[in-house]
């Protein structure tokens, strides 16, 4: 009986202290609040500030980098999830209470607040978060500081420079702006010292890339149509990113030096022509093989890559290798004269082919000599060089 009774009146005992509204929710449901006119700015005690601003309602942005998911070179694109936040002001939506005594609102309660019309810029996609419910929010405090909370992943498009690739740097932009309202009405601006912040320090190693710093800038932006349509807001993180040449080295560079490194044993080889002609082929056709290979995930561009200065430089190598075999197998064989001696003229005829067989055998074996020295050489010189302009 005793239980009966506390389940039936229990619960109103329970909950008779929580208030059955709030502040906020009367004046969003009240006549005096509109979500579509914007709040006007609170007049400062500071003349200075308030002549900055005019009359803008000024947008404050702080970004947590909670990943970047990828850089992609051949789509010219990196992703990346975000917790995204917006704070201003609406003099509107103040309410007595502690600064602690915040009030967030989610669904369609929170689509009642007013709020600024954002948007990036070099966006390719992007959507908000929703595993359980819908990842956003709008807390208000009772100075009527608003904040506007997402968790969301974007794809921004970043134009690469991949001339020095793979010793280059990238810099990948997020720029934000506002969509409907001019520079004079909503004046975007970061959210102190540092704005942007990566959430995890092992985040900014990536699996090609290393962010070395993210940099902010605000400036604004006129946008030009059939018509002026003014001075829009605009802020700006630039993402500095270094890329980890470590593979690109194990699978070109040190691949494609053994592979030249092994042409020149051919200079050794001496008359065995064949042997030197199906060493140097076997080496060019594997080195061909291997640039194809490493070009494939590489985006195609109008200009040339630091890469493809060194695959050149390296194919040109054993092409040359090749044409000097070539060479040798030339002089060698026309040593070998066929005649049919006529008479006393014989023994002439064979002290002329061998002083000739002499000759051409001394020059290949000189040209054998001068290229495994010159080759050897001019590949250093030109790795030294290649260094000085590429890596260092």
């Amino acid at each position: 009986m005793f239980l009966f009774f506390l389940l039936i009146f229990a619960p109103p005992l329970i909950f008779a202290d929580q208030p059955s509204h709030h502040p906020v929710l009367d004046i969003l449901n009240g006549p005096h609040y509109s979500k579509d006119i914007r709040p006007l700015p609170i007049t400062p005690n500071n003349p200075t500030e308030s002549n900055s601003t005019g009359n803008a309602t000024v947008i404050k942005v702080n970004i947590s980098v909670k990943k970047i998911d990828r850089i992609d070179e051949l789509k010219m694109e990196f992703a990346a999830q975000l917790v995204f936040r917006q704070m201003w002001q609406d003099q509107r939506l103040m309410y007595n209470g502690t600064q602690s005594d915040y009030f967030t609102l989610i669904d369609d309660v929170a689509e009642k607040i007013w709020s600024p019309d954002l948007f990036f810029t070099n966006e390719g996609a992007s959507s908000i978060h929703n595993t359980f419910k819908l990842n956003t929010f709008k807390r208000v405090y009772p100075n009527g500081q608003v904040i506007w909370s997402s968790r969301i992943t974007v794809t921004f498009g970043c134009q690469m420079d991949l001339t020095y690739f793979p010793f280059d740097s990238q810099i990948c932009s997020m720029e934000i702006s506002e969509y409907s309202e001019t520079i004079g009405h909503i004046l975007l601006v970061w959210d102190g010292d540092d704005p942007v912040e990566l959430v995890e320090s092992r985040n900014s190693r990536l699996s090609q890339f290393t962010l070395t710093d993210i940099k902010t800038s605000g400036r604004s932006s006129g946008r030009l149509g059939v018509w002026r349509m003014g001075d829009f807001s605009k802020i700006s993180a630039d993402f500095y990113l270094r890329r980890h040449s470590t593979v690109y080295m194990l699978l070109i560079y040190l691949p494609s030096t053994l592979i030249v490194t092994l042409t020149w044993i051919s200079f050794w080889l001496g008359p065995s022509i064949s042997a030197r002609l199906s060493l140097t082929l076997t080496l060019l056709l594997t080195m061909t093989a291997q640039i194809q290979g490493a070009n494939q995930n590489l985006p195609k561009v109008s200009y040339v890559k630091a890469v493809d200065v060194w695959t050149g430089f390296c194919t040109t190598i054993a092409v040359l290798a090749i044409m000097e075999t070539a060479t040798v197998a030339f002089l060698l064989q026309r040593n070998k004269i066929f005649f049919t001696p006529v008479g006393d003229e014989e023994d002439n005829l064979k002290d002329d082919k061998q002083e000739r067989i002499s000759r051409y055998n001394s020059f290949a074996r000189k040209m054998d000599k001068l290229c495994s020295i010159l080759f050897p050489f001019t590949f250093a010189t030109f790795t030294m060089c290649y260094v000085f302009v590429y890596v260092v």
